[in-house]
């Protein structure tokens, strides 16, 4: 069995996984992996064009608010050329995809008999290159990457108001910088039949109670 985690920062995902993990819902045999992309082939790039407009924090997410917006900024002016924004994401797409065949080939598989626990994967790569580029659901490699999520048994969107994720972490620049985020996932997840949006606004048990239930159905 395979279980997908996925939503915006802040939105308890870790902590409902570690709770679940508590209470042997996974049962005795699973592994927990985080499938949330690193970037490796635009690794100098990004670093390079970060140093330069970034000032608080070599971490995209720990970022000031002021910086974020330069980096917006900066953004819009690279990406008004549709041949670099292509050719970024297109690069981006493949270095994803690589990372995701190894998490195939090492999890994913039919001998594995664990339960798999993923903390992000490829819808949150997908919202999160959305965020960068604009929309790319007509794209090839989104159509690529959105394939191989067929393999997946369970998703659970773990939605939560911004105002709310915001005011949990301390790496975040913005109540912005989530709305954004937040708006695509809710696009995306609107016409995945197999995703349950779970309500983490209450109680985390209220939460751990409804997966629970899906999952021993």
């Amino acid at each position: 069995m395979i279980i997908y985690f996925t939503g915006i920062d802040g939105s308890g995902k870790s902590t409902i996984i570690k709770e679940l993990e508590a209470r042997n819902v996974f049962g005795k045999k699973y592994i927990s992996i985080r499938g949330a992309y690193v970037v490796k082939l635009m690794k100098p790039i990004s670093d390079f064009v970060r140093k330069r407009k970034v000032k608080s924090s070599t971490n995209y997410n720990y970022i000031s608010k002021t910086d974020y917006n330069n980096w917006k900024n900066l953004k819009i002016k690279l990406f008004k050329s549709s041949m670099i924004n292509n050719l970024l994401y297109a690069i981006q797409s493949f270095d994803y995809y690589l990372q995701i065949l190894k998490i195939e080939k090492r999890y994913l598989n039919k001998s594995n008999s664990a339960t798999i626990v993923l903390d992000r994967y490829i819808y949150d790569f997908l919202a999160g290159m959305n965020v960068f580029y604009g929309d790319k659901s007509n794209s090839y490699w989104y159509r690529k990457l959105k394939k191989k999520i067929n393999i997946v048994d369970y998703i659970f969107f773990i939605d939560i108001s911004c105002d709310t994720a915001f005011l949990r972490k301390d790496d975040i620049p913005s109540v912005e910088f989530l709305e954004e985020r937040r708006a695509l996932y809710l696009k995306i997840f609107k016409n995945v039949k197999h995703c349950h949006k779970i309500d983490n606004n209450g109680t985390i048990e209220d939460s751990l109670n409804k997966i629970e239930k899906i999952l021993l159905q």
